[in-house]
């Protein structure tokens, strides 16, 4: 399980005080994000909510991306353009429908 997940916890540390309505809606929700990102590398569920969909490609000398896009990609011929967020993610730019 991803660090970056732990800090979803972080406001349960003072939760003991709530009432059980509230820790039982909390929990709900972070049910729902860990779900949002299960089987994901860039663990972030508003770009999931807002659209985008996460891409293992691999370029012709064996590097392997993570791509993000809101594009639905079926073959990596269909990138005409991206941005590079990290050393291996890049966040597909092209604004042409597919």
């Amino acid at each position: 399980m991803n660090v970056l997940i732990f800090s979803y916890f972080l406001p349960c540390i003072e939760i003991y005080k709530k009432d059980m309505v509230y820790l039982i809606g909390w929990f709900l929700a972070l049910c729902i994000i860990v779900y949002i990102n299960k089987g994901t590398y860039f663990h972030n569920p508003l770009m999931k909510i807002f659209g985008y969909s996460y891409y293992e490609i691999a370029t012709k000398k064996e590097v392997t991306y993570l791509m993000i896009s809101k594009q639905k990609l079926k073959n990596t011929n269909e990138i005409k353009a991206y941005s590079q967020l990290t050393d291996f993610v890049l966040l597909n730019s092209s604004n042409s429908k597919v």
